[in-house]
């Protein structure tokens, strides 16, 4: 576990936020860039479907097409689906099962 003092002196070091899980990990994210906008760059306007389980995924599982929750409704409440963690396999399958084989992506279908 990080403690408050070595939280305050990464936050200096640079310009970052730092997001504590429930386990106790953490996800240390430069400011102004989160997983939407690093997955926007690479994709574009692509649609995509999005899993997620804590805070830090809300605004991916918001602009997805599709959204997963790995965890219960409390935590977040506009997700298309919401499963455990060993139920995984299955969404992938049902999901699968209900989009055509065709990519979003260019030149993937070749």
């Amino acid at each position: 576990m990080l403690s408050e003092t070595e939280k305050d002196r990464i936050t200096k070091i640079g310009d970052v936020s730092i997001h504590t899980h429930k386990d106790g990990f953490y996800d240390i994210t430069p400011n102004g860039n989160n997983k939407y906008i690093t997955l926007t760059k690479l994709i574009g306007e692509c649609k995509y479907t999005a899993f997620g389980n804590d805070l830090n995924d809300h605004l991916v599982l918001d602009n997805a097409e599709v959204s997963v929750f790995v965890g219960n409704r409390d935590a977040y409440q506009s997700a298309n689906y919401y499963i455990t963690i060993d139920y995984i396999p299955t969404i992938i399958d049902f999901l699968e099962s209900k989009k055509p084989l065709r990519s979003n992506y260019p030149n993937a279908n070749n």
